[in-house]
């Protein structure tokens, strides 16, 4: 961090000068990293009034105070609080962009993720007869399908089937839910 002091209508002394750098000094403390740019600091003296100006370009924004009072001492005071101020609107300005490109970034991924996964959806096989529970089995294996839906010849229900692993397998009516272990030939 560089500052550049400027008067204009005052002498700025050593003792200015240096209260000068230890106020401002503490705005290099509000940034992770070591500031690469000039600060640049206007004392004027226009019809007995003392105003401080305290610039300070950043890559993609300037941050500006300035402040005036009887007192140079008084003036310097003021204008820091005022840039610690803006300072803090400015980080929380940025780690907002920050937080929602992360979220947007995030969803984008979770959406990345969701189209990995999508189910494929089979056309819904028709079988015109009824069939009990191992004729919708075999069916599912001559097929190669992970689910069938058939309608119960005993019971005339419409009934699912899923294969949990090659020899197990989910049977799903309206009324309950059950896991049928058959081994069909």
């Amino acid at each position: 961090m560089n500052l550049i002091m400027y008067g204009k209508n005052i002498q700025l002394t050593e003792a200015i000068k240096t209260y000068i750098e230890d106020k401002i000094g503490i705005i290099e403390h509000f940034f992770e990293e070591p500031l690469n740019t000039n600060i640049h600091v206007n004392a004027t003296v226009f019809k007995g009034k003392h105003c401080i100006e305290i610039t300070l370009p950043l890559s993609n924004h300037i941050i500006r105070a300035e402040a005036q009072s009887d007192d140079l001492y008084k003036s310097v005071d003021i204008a820091e609080e005022k840039m610690k101020r803006q300072i803090r609107k400015y980080k929380t300005k940025v780690n907002r962009k920050q937080r929602k490109h992360y979220s947007e970034h995030t969803l984008t991924k979770k959406e990345t993720e969701t189209n990995a996964r999508k189910i494929n959806r089979v056309e819904p096989q028709r079988f015109a007869k009824p069939m009990n529970i191992e004729e919708a089995i075999l069916q599912m294996k001559v097929f190669k399908l992970d689910h069938l839906f058939f309608i119960d010849d005993h019971t005339n229900e419409l009934r699912a089937v899923y294969s949990l692993d090659h020899d197990h397998f989910g049977l799903i009516t309206p009324n309950y839910t059950d896991v049928v272990n058959l081994q069909v030939g």
